[in-house]
């Protein structure tokens, strides 16, 4: 996944620039973004003050890229839930998603709390379907609570840190773990020499409840005892 900056102006907008960033301000002064490859899409990452910003003048859509039990524990006020997927399956149709409903021009917002890994993925999705406004938080949704911005619910401070280790080649694809019983999820990108560490902001969980990990070289289920000591890899599978 690379990083780079993105800079763009009301007139690069105005000349078919407005997929990447769309025309948020419209103040015609030269905005600046981080972005992310993502899926071959570059994903603009704003900063959280700025979000709420957008929140505030209620014309902007949140998104929340987590999973359903995350989401009903506490979400961004008025964010809907359009849960990230692997980019091998953005071809693939959903169902009854609320995005849909949307037109191509909206303004949305993703967000996640990993911080932007799960949030950049649905936005690399919606850019890719030709949603031409779209963005992810970059400090995450942890940065939206300890600012006290607008939150439906509480959240958890439960977290659990895995390391793993995959193929060097399944650099810069993603590692993902979930616990299917309560829809939670979480995805981080392997770095170049195949390693990956990941926090799980998962709540109701036990020592022994059964995470699946999954990464292009290897898929297992463990116990989250098991994936929380010492460095993951394919000798678990």
């Amino acid at each position: 996944m690379n990083r780079r900056t993105f800079l763009t102006s009301a007139a690069a907008l105005a000349g078919g620039l407005a997929g990447c960033l769309g025309g948020g301000s419209g103040s015609g002064t030269e905005s600046e973004y981080q972005t992310l490859d993502v899926g071959d899409e570059q994903v603009p990452l704003v900063p959280v003050d700025e979000s709420h910003t957008w929140h505030q003048e209620t014309d902007t859509k949140f998104v929340d890229a987590r999973g359903q039990r995350q989401y009903d524990e506490a979400h961004i006020t008025d964010a809907v839930l359009s849960t990230a997927r692997r980019v091998e399956d953005w071809s693939k149709s959903r169902q009854d998603d609320p995005t849909d409903e949307w037109s191509q021009d909206q303004r949305i917002v993703c967000y996640c709390r990993c911080p932007h890994h799960l949030s950049s993925l649905r936005a690399g999705e919606l850019i890719a379907e030709g949603y031409e406004d779209v963005y992810a938080i970059d400090e995450g949704f942890g940065a939206w609570i300890d600012n006290g911005y607008p939150t439906t619910g509480s959240a958890s401070n439960a977290s659990f840190e895995i390391r793993g280790q995959s193929d060097p080649a399944d650099a810069g694809k993603y590692a993902w773990a979930s616990h299917e019983a309560s829809d939670q999820q979480e995805a981080v990108p392997i770095a170049d020499d195949g390693s990956y560490q990941m926090t799980l902001h998962f709540s109701g969980l036990s020592s022994t409840s059964p995470i699946d990990l999954r990464t292009p070289s290897y898929e297992l289920t463990a116990p989250l005892s098991d994936l929380t000591e010492g460095v993951v890899d394919e000798s678990l599978a």
